[in-house]
Order: structure tokens, then sequence, then C-alpha cells
């Protein structure tokens, strides 16, 4: 079977190791200029900085299983501490990670609870970088080349890609974003087309800092904080302690910080990086 994945990030990358591992042809067509999608890892010096996600739910299963067929058991590493505070009115609080979890928006449900993030070693990169390694020579990897239509013919599919080439295929996987997966099928799903556009997502800007470790006074002893909402702090929605929440995310006597923003009209998501760096400072440094 020739079956095409349309999208190279972690989802993708995971549906062509499994079909490649069962026997099928597969090509990946990512349109980005880099695999991963929402997983990105920079080492900068013994740094290790998260851009995208910096784990996944301890209480699932797919993904350790996933790290165990790739040889990454190993590489896993647990969070450290589950202790969250919540940041109001310039006063930390102790909240149950749960709550924490809530009030920064993020989804969890009660298996979740208590048990934190799971990552590797290096970072989450190291999963992809496995991926790529096992598919490189077993599969058609494509970057910066864009799908843009999607035809149905006979029994199969046929892929137009932003270079004008027509690909046919048995199969196709769509695992890019619901906004970019719904204009790809709405001339032959509309309804599935319609249900993918009608998904709330939220725009993110994290700005990691990285400083000595006795220029914070703070003892960060948890992973991080939450702001429920604050005039004083406009657009912070929390900031994690990485070097406190996960091993070997820092050298000794460095401490590595990550904080989280929503942009919106008055915090454009295009600002400058400078604009943004000057903001986290601002923002989380009198908490501490």
């Amino acid at each position: 079977m020739n079956v095409v994945i349309v999208g190279g990030g972690l989802g993708g990358l995971a549906a062509a190791y499994r079909l490649v591992s069962a026997g099928a042809r597969v090509t990946v067509f990512e349109a980005a200029t880099r695999w991963g999608g929402q997983i990105h890892t920079e080492h900068a010096g013994r740094l290790v900085i998260e851009h995208g996600a910096e784990g996944y739910a301890a209480s699932r299963t797919s993904c350790r299983e996933l790290c165990v067929n790739l040889g990454l058991t190993g590489r896993l590493v647990s969070q450290i501490t589950s202790k969250t505070f919540v940041l109001r009115d310039g006063k930390m609080t102790l909240v149950p990670m749960h709550e924490a979890a809530e009030l920064a928006g993020i989804q969890t449900d009660r298996s979740d609870y208590g048990r934190g993030l799971t990552s590797l070693r290096g970072g989450m990169g190291e999963l992809t970088d496995a991926l790529l390694a096992t598919l490189n020579g077993r599969s058609d990897l494509r970057l910066g080349t864009a799908v843009t239509r999607l035809t149905r013919t006979g029994h199969g599919w046929t892929l137009t890609t932003s270079g004008g080439e027509a690909i046919a295929a048995d199969a196709v996987v769509v695992a890019t974003s619901a906004t970019a997966a719904a204009r790809l099928l709405e001339p032959l799903a509309p309804s599935v087309a319609a249900d993918l556009e009608s998904f709330e997502t939220l725009s993110n800007v994290s700005v990691s800092l990285a400083c000595a470790r006795r220029a914070v006074a703070h003892a960060l002893d948890a992973s991080g904080f939450v702001v429920p909402g604050s005039a004083d702090r406009p657009g912070l929605r929390a900031c994690a302690f990485v070097s406190s929440k996960y091993p070997l995310r820092a050298p000794r006597g460095r401490v590595l910080l990550r904080a989280f923003f929503r942009p919106g009209p008055a915090l454009p998501i295009d600002a400058p990086d400078e604009r943004w760096v000057e903001l986290a400072v601002q923002s989380v440094w009198p908490a501490l």
C-alpha cells in the first residue's frame, strides 16, 4: 500500500512509523522547513530549551509505548515536583496541580491529577529525532512542501503539492492543524471541514529566561506559577521553573525559566522578540 501523510509533526511522524513498520510505502509532506510541529527543542550550551511541548501527560500510555518501541525507555524523565503556585496580588500561594492547570487553560482529566508530565533527558526533540532516524531510508520525507489539493481518483487519491507535482496514493493521512485540514478537506467533506473550522484555538508565546541562580531570591521549589489574570502583568499566563521541574535542563548554578503569554490586540503575536523578552523580564522578575 502506498500512503501519503500530510503533516510532519509528532502525529504525522508517528503515523508514518507505524505504517512503515506494517510494510506500507510512505511519503510524508511537511510545509514548514523543519520536522516536529509543536515539538521543538533547542540546545544552547548545557541549557535544554523547549519552544513547544515540554512533555506528555504521565497518565497517557500511547506516547510511552512509542518511546519504548523506539528504544527511548532509558531516556525518559519524570517531572520532579508537582507543587504549583498561583500568583495573586503579588503573592504566591500553593494550589493543587489540576487547579493550576485549569487556571492556565490546560485540559486535564482525573487520570492526570498529581502525575505531571514525562519528558526525555535531552528534551522532547529526542522523540522526533528518533522517529526521523527510523524513517530515513525507509520512507520518502519531504520538507518545505505543502499539499494544496486532495482529489479522489477511482479507488485512490491524487495530491497536488505547492510545487505543482501530482502524487498518487492508495490512502492519505491528514495530520495537520485543524485549520489546515479544513482547507484541504472542504471540497471533499464540507461538513467535516466545518467541524474542524469550529475548533477554538488560541495562540501562545513563550519566552525562556536563563540566569545565575544567585540572581533569583525565590526558592523555586515548585514546577512554577500560574496567573489567573492580572492588570499589572498583562498577557502573562504562567511561568515554569524549568530547571526545577525537570532534571538536566540547566547546569549547576544556573536557572532556566519559561514565561507563557496570551497574545492579543495589545500584545500582537508578531511583536519583536525584544519586546517579548522585555515583557517577560518585567512580568516574572518582580514575582521572584
